[in-house]
């Protein structure tokens, strides 16, 4: 009997709304076309895309200040410029600011597969 590999659903959680990835990609940024709008001078237009790759998503950013991302249980946050990185398991994401930062966390993009 063959199994078909089938990626985890990508859901993200912005301001108490859920979002559930559906396509095979997810734009976030400042712009009002993309999926996640967030409204802060220091997020690029279209500032990062979440890809689904196989049975992997890979977060790719195209940014000028970045995206920071935390996985839950772990306390290293990892700077993503104009770059990629897979997102291997639940955590949150801030684009173009350190989660230290006080204010900004209605931000805060979560992410979890399921």
């Amino acid at each position: 009997m063959r199994r078909e590999l089938r990626a985890k659903e990508l859901r993200l959680r912005f301001q108490g709304r859920d979002f559930i990835m559906r396509e095979t990609s997810i734009l976030l940024g400042r712009q009002s076309e993309c999926a996640i709008v967030v409204a802060d001078p220091l997020v690029s237009r279209e500032h990062v895309r979440i890809e689904r790759r196989g049975d992997q998503y890979v977060l790719a950013d195209t940014s000028r200040n970045g995206t920071y991302v935390q996985f839950h249980g772990s306390q290293q946050v990892h700077h993503v410029k104009q770059g990629e990185l897979v997102l291997s398991s639940p955590g949150m994401l801030l684009m173009g600011r350190v989660f230290a930062g006080q204010g900004y966390e209605q931000n805060i993009v979560y992410f979890d597969m399921a």
